[in-house]
């Protein structure tokens, strides 16, 4: 039977919409009738929501303005709320009825505030709850709601929101640092006015989980102190955006690095040639002195106070400088002799000892395969190169034959060490930078050759900070060995670390340069030299 035919009967209407589903027009103001066709469709095992479009058209506009009904068929089916009378679209608890549905049935009917009377779209409670749901639904909100800072604060966990905003609300500047912690705090510092730009309070709260964005901040507040000490405290690598004259302001740096001693790296040159300045910044932190130019190393007030700050020696004395790293370098060796000794046993039945391991070949030598490598070789190389640096109380000591008594007292061989050591060879040079490139900066003018500057920077690129003149090539080559690192984490030296190969060679020419000034003697007819006295 045609669900328009006019001359159908109220029995006829409700068989129909028991078995099939569907309302006749003739009925469609019929509770009773509507019902049993909802009760046939959403019985079917097929039913999703929207499938009542038909039963709802066909509904009189008497019982699409019935509250009570209607707000039961949107507790089946929310589209039902498209069918509404204009009344109800303005009613806040048909609107706020809905709320309670998913976003994702929502969107799939379109249901937002666009079907909402004009009034609930300017009442706060209505909008909280849909844009709670959906921020996008803060477009079709009232102006005076999209003013409202609590209500675009909460549409902004949503993205695309955040362009929904009023204008009025980027004046606020209390808005604007709120916006700060939204999950799209970049969509909302890209919408904040230039003004902002150039307010420290605004700048902090947007830098300070992104310090990048302190490129876009003004030159007033860049140069300003408080502003950018206090951006340090959040994070050292905001001395990249500091300007070149407070890298070379020493109150600001010293600050800096009070505040954290890895903005040290950034001070300009000039500090470092500065010997009140490099004082002051090891009373902060000692382990900064390598900072410091040769210059203002070789300064006595500089040395003086490194050892005051850090107690390194009994008294700052050359000789004590010499016992306590003379036990610092025999210590490996006492421990490892401790440890080769086999335990006491009971005299019967006690094995054959077996000997004592002789000396490897190279730096180690191996005692109970526990190997005593170069690093207590590095270590006492470091340590007394410091000492050699700052020559203890004016004593007058010859540090590089110092280390090579040293050294060849615990290996065997003998180690180049170039500071103060005025008949530097162009061997020895190299040498000594290829296994530390900063040493370059001990290197004589004349000694810094091109081949010593790349065999620097090759072994470590920051060699060429400490590079007097440094050339195109070697600048170039500098940049290669960085990124090349940076990348692959590996030094790309063309002379590769072989401490052994270096110390044989250094001890080599020694020995070829004392022969030589020995047979110039000899010629002269000067007295014969033992061998205890060639031995030093």
């Amino acid at each position: 039977m045609p669900q328009n035919d006019t001359s159908i009967t109220r029995e006829e209407a409700l068989r129909l919409a028991k078995e099939e589903g569907v309302v006749a027009k003739k009925f469609g103001g019929d509770k009773e009738v509507v019902i049993r066709a909802v009760q046939k469709l959403v019985a079917d095992p097929s039913f999703e929501t929207g499938d009542l479009h038909d039963v709802f058209k066909a509904m009189s506009n008497e019982l699409k303005d019935d509250k009570q009904f209607m707000m039961g068929l949107m507790k089946v089916d929310p589209s039902a709320i498209h069918y509404v009378s204009a009344r109800l679209r303005d009613d806040k608890d048909v609107a706020l009825s809905l709320t309670s549905v998913s976003k994702q049935t929502l969107d799939k009917h379109f249901i937002n505030l666009y079907v909402f009377s004009d009034r609930l779209r300017d009442d706060k409670d209505v909008v909280l709850a849909y844009v709670g749901k959906n921020g996008e639904d803060l477009q079709h909100a009232s102006y005076r709601m999209r003013s409202d800072a609590e209500v675009a604060r909460l549409a902004a966990n949503n993205r695309k929101a955040i362009q929904f905003i009023a204008p009025v609300l980027w004046q606020d500047k209390d808005f604007v640092i709120s916006m700060s912690t939204s999950p799209y705090s970049k969509e909302a510092f890209e919408r904040i006015p230039e003004r902002f730009m150039d307010d420290a309070d605004v700048m902090k709260a947007y830098s300070s989980p992104f310090f990048g964005r302190l490129a876009l901040a003004s030159e007033r507040l860049l140069h300003d102190k408080a502003f950018m000490l206090d951006m340090i405290k959040v994070n050292s690598m905001v001395m990249e955006y500091v300007p070149e004259e407070l890298k070379k302001d020493p109150g600001f740096m010293l600050d800096a690095i009070k505040t954290d001693k890895m903005t040290a790296s950034y001070m300009d040159r000039s500090l470092r040639k500065d010997v009140d300045f490099m004082i002051d910044v090891i009373k902060v932190d000692a382990s900064l002195y390598n900072l410091a130019s040769p210059s203002v190393s070789g300064d006595d007030r500089f040395m003086k106070t490194y050892w005051d700050v850090t107690g390194m020696t009994r008294s700052g004395k050359a000789e004590d400088i010499i016992d306590e790293l003379e036990a610092l370098i025999q210590e490996p060796r006492r421990e490892a002799e401790r440890e080769s000794k086999e335990p006491e046993v009971v005299p019967a039945e006690a094995p054959k000892l077996e000997p004592k391991p002789e000396p490897s070949s190279d730096l180690s030598f191996q005692a109970d395969k526990k190997v005593i490598d170069p690093e207590a070789i590095k270590q006492a190389y470091d340590t007394l190169l410091f000492a050699a640096i700052r020559q203890a109380d004016g004593w007058n000591v010859p540090w590089p034959e110092v280390f090579r008594e040293l050294t060849k007292q615990l290996t065997g061989e003998a180690y180049p060490m170039i500071y103060g050591y005025a008949d530097q060879t162009h061997e020895e040079c190299l040498d000594a930078v290829s296994l530390h490139g900063t040493d370059v900066r001990f290197v004589l003018p004349e000694n810094q050759t091109t081949d010593v500057c790349l065999a620097a920077v090759r072994q470590d690129p920051k060699a060429i900070d400490y590079i007097a003149d440094p050339t195109p090539e070697v600048i170039k080559e500098a940049e290669r060995v960085r990124l090349h690192q940076q990348q692959f984490g590996t030094p790309v030296s063309d002379r590769p670390y072989d401490l052994q190969r270096l110390l044989n060679e250094a001890e080599a020419a020694r020995r070829a340069k004392r022969e030589v000034e020995f047979s110039e003697e000899r010629a002269e007819d000067a007295p014969v030299v033992s061998d205890d006295e060639t031995s030093l």
